[in-house]
């Protein structure tokens, strides 16, 4: 494949959207959950940083999950599967805020399920991947996905402040929310079970 071919394969630059998307809707849930304990609850810097940690403590279960995930037939419907549940406990946020019912416990398990749901995801994402890109355009796929992968990580952070200052943690939390949920409709629309995308004449092209 020649270079820069994949920015001709719709399937792909569709994928690639989703995840720069979902990189940069991560990055704001990120903030957003501390900043929310500190604003709502008052929560003390023990209690953030208790927070932090359960985002990422579901990495550590990543060989049993992975495992799990290995055994799964369907794994695009795992991926769609831990991008519902991503946005569905991300949007239960705003929710509980805006009733004044939001407590430590309820961000506490949702730093749990999104973490947990991004483990099962990026373990099946691999199958999904190697469906999706040629074996001889692995090399520039990865180093797109990266590159936008690392970006978030520059101006993520960034852009998330901007949106927690102007609208509040809560409702930054919605643009997490809705990150996924646009990535979930732009990466899987038109994909059969094997990340291939279905033709009329029954073929995938």
């Amino acid at each position: 494949m020649k270079g820069g071919s994949l920015w001709r394969d719709r399937r792909f630059v569709r994928f690639w959207c989703g995840q720069s998307v979902s990189q940069f809707g991560d990055r704001i849930s990120e903030l957003a959950l501390p900043l929310m304990a500190v604003g709502a609850l008052h929560a003390s810097a023990n209690q953030v940083a208790l927070l932090t940690a359960l985002v990422w403590t579901p990495n550590l279960l990543g060989l049993f999950l992975g495992a799990w995930v290995d055994h799964r037939p369907a794994k695009r419907r795992l991926m769609l599967l831990a991008d519902v549940i991503r946005a569905a406990v991300l949007l239960s946020l705003p929710i509980a805020y805006a009733l004044d019912t939001v407590t430590l416990g309820q961000l506490y398990t949702v730093a749990v399920l999104t973490g947990t749901a991004a483990v099962v995801f990026n373990t099946a994402y691999s199958s999904f991947f190697a469906h999706l890109v040629p074996p001889k355009a692995y090399v520039e796929a990865n180093s797109k996905l990266s590159a936008s992968r690392s970006v978030s990580y520059i101006a993520g952070p960034a852009i998330g402040g901007g949106l927690v200052q102007t609208l509040t943690a809560p409702v930054a939390a919605v643009g997490g929310a809705m990150s996924v949920l646009w990535l979930w409709l732009r990466r899987y629309r038109g994909y059969g079970s094997c990340g291939m995308r279905r033709s009329s004449r029954g073929r995938s092209d």
